[in-house]
């Protein structure tokens, strides 16, 4: 008898925003069909501690290797670290980021990309910005958020903490009641709202246009994803283009590299989108 089946698993909590991780799922399925691998994909809940378990077949008896995908609990990332078993993150945690050396890391590039689209804006004349996203969840969040005080930075433009919203532990500013509760203490609105990712933007856009802002005439709004959540705005919303299947087939490439080399050092991979510049952020020129 063999001694074990191959099998990949795509280790993953239930995703927010379900069409960009299905796609991302269904790359990382469809670039294993042409490998010795099996592939499932788990699910984790919560036990009655609610905290996060991870499933008992999780382990090197049954599992070659592991893509992690949208799992931002620094105990999970710990505990699949310490199977032993071959692993590769897409994102993690800014606390785990700076700890862990043990794993491979894919992370999409928000830092250039959400630097060029700020610039882009202040070479409008907009010298007034917000940034909407919670900086403590992923890293790929603190990077945007880095890259968009890079390019205020660059132009000697002051950032304006109290139009500046980077932290909400428990649900990361992706509920309609959080995104009014902030505006509503905001005082002045800025001229553009810099957003973490599409979902915050659609639901910044929705609240702007209740209270009678016009986007972009008013408030300019940007986001990152390029999610097809809105087909209302979504020819019209500037933001950063990920390519769902090439990073799949990218993660695929990188764990079968892992399991082949594992002496091999970690690795933290960039990889580079492209932006997309749409109405919303074009303002009154």
């Amino acid at each position: 008898q063999e001694e074990t089946t191959k099998c990949i698993a795509v280790v993953t909590i239930a995703p927010d925003f379900s069409e960009f991780w299905m796609k991302i799922i269904n790359s990382i399925s469809s670039a294993l069909t042409d490998t010795k691998y099996d592939f499932i994909y788990s699910i984790l809940a919560k036990n009655d501690e609610k905290k996060y378990v991870l499933p008992k077949m999780i382990n090197p008896r049954h599992v070659n290797g592991i893509i992690v995908i949208n799992v931002y609990d620094d105990s999970v990332i710990n505990s699949l670290i310490e199977t032993g078993i071959p692993t590769v993150f897409l994102d993690t945690t800014p606390k785990m980021f700076c700890q862990s050396n043990k794993s491979d890391l894919l992370l999409l590039d928000g830092s250039n990309s959400i630097c060029q689209i700020t610039s882009h804006m202040i070479d409008q004349g907009i010298s007034d910005f917000g940034f909407i996203g919670d900086i403590t969840y992923s890293k790929t969040i603190l990077d945007r958020w880095e890259g968009f005080k890079r390019a205020l930075n660059a132009h000697h433009i002051p950032i304006n903490a109290k139009s500046c919203f980077t932290n909400s532990p428990y649900s990361h500013f992706y509920y309609k009641e959080e995104i009014t509760k902030v505006m509503e203490n905001i005082g002045q609105m800025p001229k553009a709202f810099v957003c973490a990712n599409d979902y915050i933007a659609f639901l910044l856009i929705d609240y702007l246009k209740e209270k009678g802002y016009c986007v972009p005439g008013d408030i300019a709004v940007s986001g990152y994803d390029n999610i097809r959540g809105k087909i209302t705005m979504e020819s019209k919303l500037t933001t950063v283009c990920v390519n769902t299947e090439i990073l799949g087939k990218r993660l695929v490439k990188q764990i079968l590299m892992r399991i082949d080399m594992p002496e091999m050092p970690a690795e933290t991979i960039y990889i580079q989108p492209e932006i997309i510049y749409r109405a919303s952020t074009e303002g009154d020129k």
